[in-house]
């Protein structure tokens, strides 16, 4: 009798173990991966922001005149980018 106990309890565990392995596992791998995918995004825009600071201070630092220039500068700078995302849109 106690070896149909053991048997019983082998099938429920390689029961679970079956259905844990293709259920939670998944679901857990993909959202490790949305959460450090998220971190580094954010991560790219915090560079991206600072690295914008960094041209609009060297420029204004560096650039003679008034500070109109450097708004000007920075302007076509966005724009262009701009003007090349948007042609990108439909690729």
């Amino acid at each position: 009798m106690g070896d149909w106990a053991s048997q019983a309890v082998d099938a429920i565990d390689k029961t679970v173990q079956t259905v844990r392995s293709k259920t939670v596992e998944p679901a857990e791998n993909v959202s490790t991966s949305v959460v450090h995918g998220l971190i580094a995004s954010s991560f790219v825009v915090f560079a991206l922001i600072l690295t914008v600071i960094l041209v609009f201070r060297l420029l204004q630092a560096y650039v003679p005149g008034d500070i109109w220039i450097v708004y000007l500068i920075m302007a076509g700078i966005f724009t262009a980018a701009g003007m090349f995302v948007w042609s990108k849109r439909r690729a």
